[in-house]
Protein backbone atom coordinates (compact mmCIF):
# COMPACT_ATOMS: atom_id res chain seq x y z
CA UNK A 1 0.00 0.00 0.00
CA UNK A 2 1.27 3.55 -0.57
CA UNK A 3 0.28 6.53 1.39
CA UNK A 4 0.84 9.76 0.74
CA UNK A 5 3.91 11.53 2.89
CA UNK A 6 4.17 8.12 4.10
CA UNK A 7 1.33 8.75 6.89
CA UNK A 8 -1.32 5.57 7.45
CA UNK A 9 -4.64 7.01 7.38
CA UNK A 10 -7.61 4.72 9.15
CA UNK A 11 -10.14 5.39 5.53
CA UNK A 12 -7.56 2.89 3.62
CA UNK A 13 -8.68 0.49 6.13
CA UNK A 14 -12.18 0.99 5.37
CA UNK A 15 -13.08 3.41 8.23
CA UNK A 16 -16.06 5.92 6.67
CA UNK A 17 -15.26 8.54 10.21
CA UNK A 18 -18.70 9.76 9.52
CA UNK A 19 -20.02 9.00 13.33
CA UNK A 20 -22.34 6.23 13.07
CA UNK A 21 -20.61 3.17 11.23
CA UNK A 22 -18.30 1.26 13.58
CA UNK A 23 -14.97 2.12 12.43
CA UNK A 24 -13.02 -0.11 15.15
CA UNK A 25 -11.61 -2.58 12.90
CA UNK A 26 -10.56 -0.36 10.28
CA UNK A 27 -8.67 1.89 13.07
CA UNK A 28 -7.23 -1.58 14.56
CA UNK A 29 -5.66 -2.53 11.62
CA UNK A 30 -4.56 0.88 10.31
CA UNK A 31 -2.71 0.65 13.10
CA UNK A 32 -1.27 -2.63 12.83
CA UNK A 33 -0.24 -2.04 9.53
CA UNK A 34 1.35 1.22 10.46
CA UNK A 35 3.48 -0.98 13.81
CA UNK A 36 4.24 -4.03 11.10
CA UNK A 37 6.36 -0.90 8.63
CA UNK A 38 7.42 1.71 11.57
CA UNK A 39 5.01 4.35 9.93
CA UNK A 40 3.36 7.46 11.40
CA UNK A 41 -0.31 7.70 11.45
CA UNK A 42 -2.34 10.68 10.72
CA UNK A 43 -5.72 10.61 10.86
CA UNK A 44 -8.63 13.22 9.01
CA UNK A 45 -9.06 16.36 11.24
CA UNK A 46 -12.84 15.95 9.85
CA UNK A 47 -13.27 12.96 10.49
CA UNK A 48 -15.68 11.10 13.76
CA UNK A 49 -14.80 7.61 14.42
CA UNK A 50 -17.73 5.55 15.85
CA UNK A 51 -15.81 2.89 17.92
CA UNK A 52 -18.38 0.08 19.37
CA UNK A 53 -17.99 -2.87 21.63
CA UNK A 54 -15.81 -5.33 19.63
CA UNK A 55 -13.09 -6.96 21.58
CA UNK A 56 -10.58 -5.51 19.89
CA UNK A 57 -7.46 -2.98 21.37
CA UNK A 58 -5.88 -0.91 18.83
CA UNK A 59 -1.89 -1.13 19.39
CA UNK A 60 -0.31 1.79 19.07
CA UNK A 61 3.77 1.51 18.44
CA UNK A 62 4.19 4.29 15.94
CA UNK A 63 3.90 8.30 15.92
CA UNK A 64 -0.16 9.19 15.72
CA UNK A 65 -1.52 12.99 15.21
CA UNK A 66 -5.36 12.82 15.97
CA UNK A 67 -5.37 16.28 15.39
CA UNK A 68 -9.22 17.39 15.66
CA UNK A 69 -10.36 14.02 14.51
CA UNK A 70 -13.62 13.35 16.66
CA UNK A 71 -13.71 9.67 18.33
CA UNK A 72 -17.01 8.39 20.07
CA UNK A 73 -16.49 5.68 22.48
CA UNK A 74 -19.51 3.41 22.92
CA UNK A 75 -20.04 1.19 25.33
CA UNK A 76 -23.49 2.10 26.38
CA UNK A 77 -25.09 -0.47 23.86
CA UNK A 78 -23.11 -3.62 25.04
CA UNK A 79 -19.00 -4.61 25.51
CA UNK A 80 -17.92 -7.85 24.31
CA UNK A 81 -15.02 -8.24 27.24
CA UNK A 82 -15.41 -5.24 29.44
CA UNK A 83 -11.08 -6.14 30.00
CA UNK A 84 -9.57 -4.94 27.44
CA UNK A 85 -8.70 -1.77 26.37
CA UNK A 86 -9.61 0.24 23.50
CA UNK A 87 -6.09 1.79 22.99
CA UNK A 88 -2.99 0.21 24.08
CA UNK A 89 0.96 1.98 23.59
CA UNK A 90 3.30 -0.36 23.19
CA UNK A 91 7.43 -0.63 22.25
CA UNK A 92 8.14 -1.75 18.67
CA UNK A 93 11.55 -3.33 20.62
CA UNK A 94 11.32 -6.84 21.64
CA UNK A 95 12.08 -7.24 25.79
CA UNK A 96 15.25 -8.28 26.99
CA UNK A 97 15.89 -11.18 28.91
CA UNK A 98 17.64 -10.36 32.08
CA UNK A 99 18.31 -12.13 35.65
CA UNK A 100 18.91 -11.03 39.05
CA UNK A 101 20.08 -13.35 42.28
CA UNK A 102 19.58 -10.92 44.65
CA UNK A 103 18.64 -7.33 45.28
CA UNK A 104 19.16 -4.90 48.57
CA UNK A 105 16.57 -2.08 49.81
CA UNK A 106 18.16 1.23 48.32
CA UNK A 107 20.78 -0.53 46.17
CA UNK A 108 21.68 2.13 43.53
CA UNK A 109 24.59 -0.36 41.07
CA UNK A 110 24.27 -4.11 39.75
CA UNK A 111 26.66 -6.03 37.51
CA UNK A 112 24.34 -6.51 35.26
CA UNK A 113 23.99 -4.30 31.94
CA UNK A 114 20.88 -4.83 29.10
CA UNK A 115 21.78 -3.55 26.13
CA UNK A 116 19.58 -1.18 25.87
CA UNK A 117 18.50 1.01 29.18
CA UNK A 118 15.19 -0.57 30.48
CA UNK A 119 12.23 -0.33 32.20
CA UNK A 120 12.76 -3.41 35.25
CA UNK A 121 10.07 -5.00 36.85
CA UNK A 122 11.45 -7.75 39.63
CA UNK A 123 9.59 -10.18 41.55
CA UNK A 124 9.70 -12.25 44.39
CA UNK A 125 6.42 -14.69 44.45
CA UNK A 126 7.49 -16.52 47.46
CA UNK A 127 7.34 -13.26 49.73
CA UNK A 128 3.67 -12.08 49.66
CA UNK A 129 2.43 -8.60 51.27
CA UNK A 130 -0.36 -6.75 51.89
CA UNK A 131 -2.06 -9.32 53.30
CA UNK A 132 -5.59 -8.76 54.28
CA UNK A 133 -7.06 -10.81 57.09
CA UNK A 134 -10.98 -11.36 58.32
CA UNK A 135 -13.86 -10.12 55.86
CA UNK A 136 -12.35 -10.18 52.28
CA UNK A 137 -9.31 -12.36 53.11
CA UNK A 138 -6.93 -12.42 50.38
CA UNK A 139 -3.48 -14.11 49.96
CA UNK A 140 -2.02 -10.53 49.06
CA UNK A 141 0.52 -9.66 46.27
CA UNK A 142 3.72 -10.81 45.51
CA UNK A 143 6.64 -8.04 46.52
CA UNK A 144 7.76 -6.77 43.57
CA UNK A 145 9.44 -3.22 42.49
CA UNK A 146 9.96 -0.93 39.01
CA UNK A 147 12.92 0.87 38.46
CA UNK A 148 15.09 2.21 35.49
CA UNK A 149 18.48 0.15 34.68
CA UNK A 150 20.84 2.17 33.07
CA UNK A 151 23.08 0.09 30.26
CA UNK A 152 26.21 0.80 32.79
CA UNK A 153 24.07 -1.24 35.48
CA UNK A 154 22.89 2.04 37.35
CA UNK A 155 19.36 1.85 38.92
CA UNK A 156 17.53 4.79 38.80
CA UNK A 157 14.20 4.69 41.33
CA UNK A 158 13.64 3.26 44.68
CA UNK A 159 14.33 -0.41 45.91
CA UNK A 160 11.53 -0.64 48.75
CA UNK A 161 12.27 -4.11 49.56
CA UNK A 162 15.00 -6.64 49.84
CA UNK A 163 15.24 -9.12 47.78
CA UNK A 164 17.25 -12.39 48.93
CA UNK A 165 15.47 -13.84 45.78
CA UNK A 166 14.48 -12.82 42.71
CA UNK A 167 11.92 -15.22 40.91
CA UNK A 168 10.37 -13.01 38.23
CA UNK A 169 12.17 -10.26 35.43
CA UNK A 170 10.47 -8.15 33.06
CA UNK A 171 12.97 -5.55 31.24
CA UNK A 172 11.79 -3.54 28.69
CA UNK A 173 13.79 -1.53 26.36
CA UNK A 174 13.02 2.39 26.58
CA UNK A 175 13.08 4.01 22.90
CA UNK A 176 15.81 6.50 22.00
CA UNK A 177 12.98 8.81 20.36
CA UNK A 178 10.46 10.03 21.87
CA UNK A 179 6.72 8.40 20.80
CA UNK A 180 4.32 11.41 20.20
CA UNK A 181 0.81 11.15 20.13
CA UNK A 182 -1.32 14.11 20.30
CA UNK A 183 -4.74 15.69 19.13
CA UNK A 184 -8.40 13.79 19.27
CA UNK A 185 -11.36 14.75 20.94
CA UNK A 186 -12.86 11.64 22.79
CA UNK A 187 -16.80 11.57 23.60
CA UNK A 188 -17.37 7.90 25.86
CA UNK A 189 -21.00 6.69 26.29
CA UNK A 190 -20.37 4.62 29.95
CA UNK A 191 -21.14 0.76 29.89
CA UNK A 192 -25.23 0.19 32.16
CA UNK A 193 -26.45 -2.71 33.46
CA UNK A 194 -29.58 -3.79 35.54
CA UNK A 195 -28.31 -4.89 39.21
CA UNK A 196 -30.62 -6.97 41.74
CA UNK A 197 -30.06 -6.77 45.41
CA UNK A 198 -32.24 -7.75 47.66
CA UNK A 199 -35.69 -6.30 46.81
CA UNK A 200 -34.27 -3.61 44.91
CA UNK A 201 -33.57 -2.88 41.81
CA UNK A 202 -31.22 -0.37 40.74
CA UNK A 203 -29.34 1.15 37.87
CA UNK A 204 -25.07 1.50 37.71
CA UNK A 205 -22.51 3.03 35.61
CA UNK A 206 -19.03 2.59 34.65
Amino acid sequence: MEFENNLVNYEAFGAKGDGVTDDTQAICDAHAYANEHALDVRTDPRGTYYMGGKPLTTIIATNTDWSTSRFTIDDAAGVENHRLSVFEIQSLLEPEELSFTSLTRDQRQTNVRPERNCWVRVENENKRLYLRRGRNVNQGVSQSNCFVLRRDGTIEGDIDWEYDEVTGVEALPIENETLSIRGGIFTTFASRWQRKRGTSTGIGTS
